[in-house]
């Protein structure tokens, strides 16, 4: 598969040269082939539980439209990067930026930038993994059972954002 060198809200899809190919990863062994990156501007969006309505004497469930509508942002970053999905198994890098509270001081808010204070409330750090995968299915990857290596961080940033790294393993 050929990436080429895309813009997207600050992100690029840039394939690995040849010369750092075959790079370990973290010193287990692994090697980068492809990779691709992206950013998702807006608060990150954790993956709600579906509802359930009773309409017309029938059952319905659905995903509540916050979900539904972050999703499809997503989506439509990561088609703008990648062409066909990525295959065999893959890593994955996500930073998820959230707003500093307004209510804080100067003082905590600079702590809060330089990454001393941690963003410990909702989302669940799982819940908006799983929101960004499941947006990224048949787009990014077949299916995101093919990562295989993941690191995620929350952290607190100017502009609220979800940078997105996917990778080939050989």
């Amino acid at each position: 598969m050929r990436v080429k060198n895309v813009t997207v809200h600050g992100g690029t899809a840039t394939p690995r040269s040849a010369k750092n190919r075959s790079k370990p990863l973290g010193g287990i062994g692994l090697k980068r082939n492809m990779e691709a990156s992206f950013t998702v501007p807006g608060v990150p969006v954790g993956k709600a539980r579906p509802r359930v309505t009773l309409r017309g004497g029938r059952v319905w469930a659905y995903t509540p439209a916050k979900t539904r509508v972050y999703e499809e942002e997503v989506r439509s970053v990561a088609r703008l990067v990648f062409g066909k999905p990525l295959l065999g198994p893959l890593g994955a890098d996500l930073t998820l930026c959230f707003p500093v509270p307004a209510s804080w001081s100067r003082t905590k808010k600079s702590l809060a930038l330089q990454g001393q204070i941690r963003p410990t409330g909702k989302p669940d750090c799982d819940n908006a993994i799983k929101g960004l995968f499941d947006a990224m299915n048949g787009v990014a990857y077949k299916d995101d059972s093919q990562v295989v290596l993941l690191t995620a961080e929350k952290k607190y940033a100017e502009r609220p954002c979800a940078h997105v790294r996917i990778w080939q393993l050989e």
